[in-house]
């Protein structure tokens, strides 16, 4: 089965704008913000696994990730990130293998830069689907992001939160990946990049992203 994006969400506080999760087998929560441990939540009561961490220690800044395999799902979905002024990108997938978790790298920086790299990443296997996530302090100030690699599903770019940004890839072929998350304004900043695995006789194919719903 080849792996499709059901829907994303990229947002700050909560609760969230609804998306609808229908066809979804598997969600993936990057918190982007504090160092914080409180597992997100979400209008579906979901049990969250709390899979992976990069801290950059300086400003407390952290992405965690987390993820829920055979979830509650629907129309109405919402999350919520633990405080007003954390930062979320939440993905729900269709076609992910029970046995998930393929690689993962990160990275981090406490000094006053404008860009950051997870480190490069193989997929084992053919038909994965690669999903990245930033957080970086910018200190109440609004900074413009990009991101080359991966197609972005909505930077958060307000001032009064954590600045963050997320994306997603599927590829036909495993290949080498090592994003770059860019902005304006230098700061600390931490990254992570998951690949997942495709269900058993999944294959590549285009992203197909139905029902995307992003600031």
């Amino acid at each position: 089965m080849t792996i499709a994006v059901v829907a994303t969400k990229s947002f700050s506080g909560g609760p969230s704008a609804a998306i609808d999760t229908t066809g979804a087998n598997f969600l993936v929560y990057f918190h982007c913000g504090t160092q914080a441990t409180s597992a997100p939540t979400d209008s579906k009561s979901n049990t969250w696994t709390d899979l992976d961490h990069v801290y950059e220690n300086v400003d407390a800044l952290g992405v965690r990730l987390w993820v829920c395999a055979s979830p509650s799902v629907g129309s109405g979905h919402t999350f919520t990130a633990p405080a007003f002024y954390e930062s979320a990108m939440v993905f729900a997938l269709s076609g992910v293998n029970a046995t998930y978790d393929d690689t993962r790298t990160s990275a981090s920086n406490s000094g006053s830069v404008t860009s950051i790299q997870p480190g490069s990443l193989t997929p084992s296997q053919d038909g994965d689907i690669l999903l990245g996530a930033l957080a970086n302090n910018v200190n109440g100030t609004s900074s413009s992001h990009t991101l080359s690699g991966l197609t972005s599903i909505g930077a958060i770019e307000a001032g009064s939160a954590i600045n963050a940004d997320g994306g997603y890839v599927i590829q036909t072929t495993a290949t080498a990946l090592n994003p770059t998350f860019g902005w304006t304004t230098g700061s600390t900043a931490c990254c992570m990049l998951f690949a997942i695995k495709a269900a058993a006789g999944g294959g590549g194919g285009s992203p197909a992203l139905m029902g995307q719903a992003c600031l």
